[in-house]
């Protein structure tokens, strides 16, 4: 019950709301038109955090994952400190790798921190847990995978990007956060708390009792889908995130019974999570961009909620071959098509299989006039979103991308705005 009036629950709900707020202001100001609701996306976010923060408390508080406080601020100023060089530092991830390999080196190494300009750092980082800090950061990341898996994929906003090879290509930034209301173990002041059996807590050592304590925790998944829809993308990172925190959970424990493992855990932190940026990044090098035209007919970007293309059971990644008995290569034959018969649409549309389909429905005076479709780009496209790799003091607007204008003569005026630069997590 704490936890629901805790200051930092109502900080992180209002967090929520501005998030999608300005998600959905983008979507308008690109397309002209609402995909997502704010107010559903936050309930959707709300609820589902509640689901992952028990989930992740059982883990904590059953593995006796010891959290101390002044260690938490400590990660909380390294990662805001961090976020000034990117922005996707501000995962716990890399603060807590650091902290954690600093805490390592000087527990095993008291020598490096004993000058006097360092000496009280050095006393505080003989503090500081080092395995339950790796369980943390690797519980929060296991919770955060199955999280993205079942909800990631939802509310990716569609963009105009332009590929390496200067084509215009379309894509999601694939964006969410999470409030996990967290239960976590923390030594009890003068040793007059609760004691487990002779294994509790698996994690933490350096008290004599332990207590409880309530804790809201922001965590958030990040990425850029070019070569797959945003579900699969979500999906397939999903399975990744996982694997990066059960290896990590070991070397944790490891950690606990050897304590040279934890400058290995607190490395892998930090490592192991850039290299999944990476390595995601590169995959997406190495495929050709999904959201593209081609000989095949006009490929769908994304379908508006409610709308007739929905109802007719089109999704983002089909192509429109034939509408109203027309081949439809370019939006001006999309338009001519769709005025052939204004009272009826019958369409022909390719799957990402290569199945042939065909759909039809009657069109109203209410429906959208293009069905409800966003199409891929084509290079007569008003604009296109650049991705900026920046850190706070280079934000502008929402982090890392920006809306380009273009004109017939290439010249770009640059418009502040979008979503966070893509990365492969952005947790707690």
């Amino acid at each position: 019950m704490r936890i629901a009036v805790h200051p930092a629950t109502f900080v992180f709900l209002a967090l929520l709301a501005v998030f999608y707020a300005r998600q959905v202001a983008l979507e308008r100001r690109l397309f002209f038109v609402r995909l997502h609701s704010v107010w559903r996306e936050t309930l959707q976010s709300a609820l589902l955090g509640i689901g992952g923060g028990v989930a992740a408390s059982a883990l904590l508080v059953g593995l006796g994952v010891v959290v101390h406080p002044q260690t938490l601020v400590a990660v909380w100023v390294v990662a805001v400190v961090l976020a000034f060089l990117r922005f996707r530092y501000l995962c716990l991830a890399y603060a807590g790798g650091l902290v954690g390999f600093a805490a390592a080196l000087a527990q095993l190494v008291p020598g490096v921190f004993a000058v006097s300009p360092l000496a009280p750092l050095g006393r505080f980082l003989l503090q500081v847990d080092v395995p339950s800090l790796a369980a943390l950061v690797a519980i929060l990341h296991l919770v955060e995978s199955a999280l993205v898996f079942l909800h990631g994929g939802q509310g990716g906003t569609p963009l105009f990007l332009r590929s390496r090879r200067g084509k215009l290509v379309g894509g999601y930034a694939v964006q969410r956060l999470w409030l996990l209301p967290l239960l976590v173990v923390v030594p009890a002041a003068g040793g007059s708390g609760v004691s487990g059996p002779a294994w509790w807590p698996a994690f933490g050592s350096g008290a004599a009792g332990w207590t409880v304590a309530g804790l809201p925790a922001l965590i958030g998944y990040s990425d850029l889908a070019l070569t797959r829809t945003a579900r699969e993308k979500a999906r397939h990172a999903a399975g990744w995130l996982l694997a990066y925190s059960l290896i990590l959970l070991g070397l944790a424990g490891w950690a606990r019974a050897w304590l040279p493992a934890a400058l290995l855990a607190s490395a892998f932190a930090a490592v192991g999570h850039e290299a999944l940026i990476r390595f995601g990044r590169w995959q997406e090098r190495g495929r050709l961009p999904l959201f593209q035209h081609d000989a095949q007919g006009l490929r769908v970007l994304a379908v508006l909620p409610g709308s007739p293309a929905e109802a007719m059971g089109i999704v983002p990644g089909d192509r429109l071959r034939r509408v109203n008995g027309m081949e439809v290569r370019t939006r001006l034959d999309l338009h001519a098509a769709l005025s052939r018969n204004r009272a009826h649409c019958r369409l022909e549309i390719v799957d990402r299989n290569g199945e042939v389909r065909l759909a039809q429905r009657a069109v109203y005076a209410t429906d959208h006039h293009q069905l409800g479709i966003l199409l891929a780009p084509d290079e007569d496209a008003p604009y296109y979103v650049d991705v900026e790799d920046t850190g706070l003091l280079g934000l502008r607007g929402r982090a890392g991308m920006r809306a380009a204008r273009r004109f017939p003569e290439e010249a770009r005026a640059k418009a502040a705005g979008g979503p966070r630069e893509s990365s492969e997590t952005a947790s707690p």
